[in-house]
């Protein structure tokens, strides 16, 4: 089954709740696959991860970019497949764009993209902050992260793979 055969709707441009300047799939750009191949769409990121649970893939179907300053908070044992898309945030709020709370051991695996946080300053917050835990992993491949002010990463965590 080829790619474009495992979407419902149509394509569109735009889009301010999911691609925001690229093309999005109606319904969100995030999808997460039922045990029958059966996808449920998100239109952000944070909804695709509040719904996921451990063992979970989210798959990403278009490039995104956001311009709010807000946390996408990472949860144990899902994986983000990007499909060779980006997920750009924009914002010159003060915040770390991907997240593993504070205290908060969680493993999580990115695939085949690229993250980039294109403002921040030596201050703005991080584009990976992978918080206090030494027991919490990020693994990326085929993944690059990209930050083009600022720190790419803070934290104590363990990290495999991904260009930074």
């Amino acid at each position: 089954m080829s790619e474009e055969s495992r979407f419902f709707g149509q394509f569109g441009s735009g889009g301010s709740s999911g691609g925001g300047g690229g093309s999005t799939v109606m319904g969100g750009v995030f999808g997460i696959s039922s045990a029958s191949g059966e996808y449920t769409y998100y239109a952000t990121i944070q909804l695709a991860l509040a719904s996921a649970s451990s063992g979970d893939v989210i798959e990403q179907f278009a490039n995104v970019s956001v311009s709010t300053g807000t946390s996408v908070t990472l949860v144990d044992g899902v994986t983000w497949n990007m499909n060779g898309y980006e997920y750009k945030n924009t914002s010159t709020s003060v915040f770390d764009m991907l997240d593993i709370p504070t205290n908060t051991t969680v493993n999580f695996t990115f695939l085949n993209g690229k993250q980039t946080r294109t403002t921040g300053g030596s201050s703005g917050g991080k584009l990976l902050e992978t918080g206090n835990y030494t027991t919490s992993k990020v693994e990326a491949y085929g993944v690059t992260f990209e930050n083009v002010e600022g720190q790419s990463l803070g934290g104590k965590s363990e990290l495999i793979g991904g260009i930074f």
